[in-house]
C-alpha cells in the first residue's frame, strides 16, 4: 500500500460514509447535506489532509528518479501546481457534489440537522476553526505510521498466502 493510498483511505475514513438511513433521500435531506457541507467547510476543514496526500503522490511520482535535489524541488513544485490546477478547475467541487447525496443516503434528517446545528454552535465552530491544525498534525502522524503499517501488512500477507501454498504463484 503506497502513502498515496493510505493517506486516500484516511481521507475516505475520515470523511466517508456507509450504509444508507434510507433508499432515496427527501428534498429536505439533501438540503441538510449541502448544508452540512457548507458549514464544515470542508476545503478548509480537508486541506491538511489533502496537502499530505499532495506529499504521498510526490514521494511516489519522483520514487526511483535519479533527480538532483535541486530538480526535485523543481518536480515537487510541478507536481504541486498540477495539483492546485486540478483543484481550480472544479475537481474538489465536484467531489462534494458526489459526497452531497451520499450524506442524505447515509444519515437520518434529525442526525443531519443535529451535527449542523452543533457545528452552527460555539463549541462546533471551535472545533472546525482547529481541524485544520489537528488535521495536519494527524496527517504526519498517519505518514510515519504507514511504514510500520505496511510492512505488518506484508508480513501478514506472506503468512496467509504461505498457509494456503499459494505464495509466490
Amino acid at each position: 500500500m503506497t502513502r498515496f493510498a493510505a493517506a486516500a483511505a484516511a481521507f475516505v475514513l475520515a470523511f466517508g460514509v456507509s450504509g444508507a438511513a434510507s433508499a432515496e433521500p427527501s428534498p429536505r435531506a439533501r438540503e441538510l447535506a449541502h448544508r452540512y457541507i457548507a458549514v464544515l467547510d470542508m476545503k478548509k476543514s480537508v486541506a491538511p489532509m489533502m496537502d499530505n496526500m499532495l506529499a504521498s503522490l510526490t514521494e511516489q511520482e519522483l520514487a526511483g528518479t535519479n533527480l538532483t535535489p535541486e530538480q526535485r524541488t523543481v518536480a515537487a513544485k510541478a507536481i504541486r501546481d498540477a495539483f492546485n490546477q486540478s483543484v481550480e478547475a472544479g475537481m474538489f467541487d465536484r467531489m462534494m457534489v458526489e459526497l452531497e447525496p451520499l450524506l442524505a443516503e447515509t444519515f437520518t434528517e434529525e442526525e443531519l440537522e443535529a451535527t449542523i446545528a452543533f457545528y452552527e454552535s460555539g463549541p462546533g465552530r471551535s472545533m472546525l476553526a482547529k481541524m485544520p491544525m489537528f488535521g495536519q498534525r494527524w496527517g504526519e502522524a498517519m505518514v510515519k505510521f504507514v511504514p510500520e503499517l505496511q510492512a505488518d501488512l506484508q508480513r501478514r500477507i506472506r503468512e496467509n498466502l504461505s498457509a494456503l501454498h499459494l505464495e509466490g504463484k
